[in-house]
C-alpha cells in the first residue's frame, strides 16, 4: 500500500481545529496520522497521511476524497505520493531519550537507559500517540513526578492512553493498579504491548472505551490520580464525567491544550469542583495539575 501525504491550508485556527475533529472521527482506515501547525498569523497547515488503494497513483482521486470528507474545495488539497518505506524504523534515528522529571522515555534502539536514578519507560515510535517527545507528554510526566513527591496514589485512570506511556510510568513508579482506555483499538493493542515490554502489564487493565464509558472504569473508581492527555474540546466535554470518577482530593492531570486554550479548559473543571494546583507550559502547549475539591 502506498501512503499519500496530504498538505492543505486553512484560513484560521478554528477551521484547522474543525478539520482535525473531522479527521479524528473519519473512517478508521482513511487516515493513518495527522498534525497541524501555525505557519504564520492566522494561517495554519494540516498534514495528514491518507491510506490509498494498493499501487494507486490517482492523486486527483485522493484529493477528491479528502476534500469531500473535510468539506473543502478540491484545489485546496495538495497531494504528495510517499513511496513505501519502514517509516517507524527510519524515525527512530531522530528520536533521542527524553528526561521529564523522574522519568526517562527512550526507544528500544537506545537500551539501556535510565541512569541518574530516573525511571526508564521504553516506548518506540509507532501507531499510537505518545513517545515522550511531545510537549504534552512531557508536561504530564513532570506533573506525575510532582504528585509522587507529595503522595503515592492508590490507583490511576489514563483516559486516551495512546501508547500507554503515562499509565506505564505510573505503574512502574508505585506498582499499583491503573485502568487505561482509548477509543482506538489499535492504540489499546499498542499500549498493552508496551506495558508487557516494560514489565508493567500486571498493574494495568486496558479497555477500548469512549472516555469513562466502560465497566472497567466504573469498577475501579474512584481514582486518586487521573490522566487525560487529549484535545481541548474533548477535555471540556469530559469534565463532569472525570469529576464523577475522581476521589475526593484526588489529582487530575490534563494536557493536549494549547496555551491559549488553557483558560477555557480550566474554567470547565473549576465549575465542576476542581482547583488548580500547578501548570507547565512547554512550547505552545499547556499541562495542568488539578485537585478535586471536597463535596
Amino acid at each position: 500500500m502506498r501512503l499519500h501525504q496530504i498538505l492543505f491550508y486553512r484560513s484560521s485556527r478554528a477551521d484547522a481545529e474543525q478539520a482535525v475533529e473531522i479527521i479524528e472521527t473519519a473512517e478508521p482506515d482513511a487516515f493513518s496520522s495527522f498534525s497541524y501547525v501555525e505557519e504564520s498569523v492566522d494561517n495554519w497547515r494540516i498534514e495528514a497521511i491518507v491510506n490509498a488503494a494498493e499501487d494507486t497513483a490517482d492523486t486527483d482521486g485522493v484529493s477528491r476524497m479528502v476534500a469531500d470528507i473535510l468539506g473543502i474545495p478540491m484545489d485546496s488539497v495538495d497531494v504528495v505520493t510517499v513511496p513505501d518505506r519502514d517509516w517507524v524504523s527510519h524515525s527512530l534515528n531522530s528520536l533521542t531519550p527524553v528526561r521529564a522529571g523522574a522519568f526517562t522515555v527512550y526507544g528500544s534502539h537506545q537500551k539501556p537507559i535510565g541512569a541518574n536514578g530516573s525511571i526508564g519507560v521504553e516506548i518506540d515510535a509507532g501507531l499510537a500517540f505518545g513517545t515522550g517527545h511531545h510537549e504534552t507528554t512531557q508536561g504530564c510526566l513532570l506533573h506525575l513526578s510532582d504528585v509522587l513527591k507529595k503522595c503515592a496514589p492508590k490507583n490511576a485512570l489514563d483516559v486516551g492512553c495512546g501508547s500507554g506511556v503515562l499509565a506505564i510510568a505510573f505503574a512502574k513508579s508505585v506498582r499499583r493498579s491503573c485502568v487505561a482506555t482509548d477509543i482506538d483499538p489499535i492504540a489499546v493493542s499498542v499500549a498493552r504491548s508496551n506495558a508487557d515490554q516494560n514489565t508493567a502489564a500486571p498493574h494495568i487493565r486496558f479497555a477500548v472505551a469512549d472516555g469513562t464509558r466502560h465497566s472497567a472504569v466504573a469498577a475501579a473508581a474512584p481514582y486518586d490520580l487521573i490522566f487525560a492527555n487529549i484535545l481541548a474540546k474533548p477535555l471540556k466535554r469530559l469534565a463532569i464525567d472525570l469529576r464523577g470518577v475522581a476521589a475526593p482530593a484526588g489529582f487530575i492531570i490534563l494536557s493536549g491544550m494549547l496555551v491559549e486554550q488553557e483558560a477555557s479548559v480550566l474554567s470547565a473543571y473549576r465549575i465542576v469542583g476542581f482547583r488548580l494546583v500547578a501548570r507547565y507550559q512547554i512550547g505552545d502547549w499547556s499541562s495542568l495539575l488539578l485537585s478535586r475539591l471536597p463535596n
